[in-house]
């Protein structure tokens, strides 16, 4: 699947300036038309992670968790082998106003191979990782993918099993350590 950059020609406003920033005395402002990609239509879960800056990944935690406040951490990986998925997941600095609603929305998107599936994905993590936010995109699974189908399917049930390790060793890795003398 290919996907084609969404280009725009943008016109800006520029003056002469000189060295220290400030507009030149008797500069005339130019409106100068650039084009520009607006949309590079790779997804960012995709995305090498050197060439991705921290302030996107906060923007698309902000978009897909419907919060204000930067994720406290992010936990990203590409699970190769037998099957194949990628995770961008994020966990929340405080706790989601709707955590303790049994009807809550889980917030764990999946899709496959690019394509939009599912928005609550209760499949893929246990409910006591409910705040855990993010998306999960398999190269592997079928695209005629139902409900039904995610319960029984040993695809799921070994991505599942690859997912909650990841959470639960990122959140290990966070928690402080505890030094008991023997």
């Amino acid at each position: 699947m290919f996907g084609y950059p969404i280009k725009m020609n943008v016109a800006r406003k520029e003056i002469e300036r000189d060295e220290d920033g400030q507009p030149k005395p008797g500069a005339v402002e130019k409106t100068v038309t650039t084009l520009e990609t607006l949309n590079s239509m790779k997804a960012i879960w995709l995305r090498n992670a050197a060439e991705v800056t921290e302030d996107e990944y906060n923007e698309f935690y902000k978009h897909i968790a419907h919060d204000w406040q930067n994720p406290l951490k992010r936990i990203q990986a590409k699970i190769e082998g037998t099957l194949e998925y990628r995770l961008l997941l994020y966990v929340p600095l405080a706790a989601p106003f709707d955590l303790f609603r049994r009807d809550a929305h889980h917030g764990v998107q999946l899709y496959v191979r690019r394509v939009f599936i599912m928005d609550d994905c209760k499949v893929l993590l246990p409910e006591y990782l409910r705040f855990v936010r993010g998306v999960v995109d398999s190269e592997d699974l079928s695209l005629n993918v139902s409900r039904e189908m995610l319960q029984q399917d040993r695809q799921i049930q070994r991505m599942r099993k690859g997912i909650v390790n990841k959470v639960l060793d990122s959140l290990n890795r966070c928690a402080p350590m505890k030094r008991t003398r023997i």
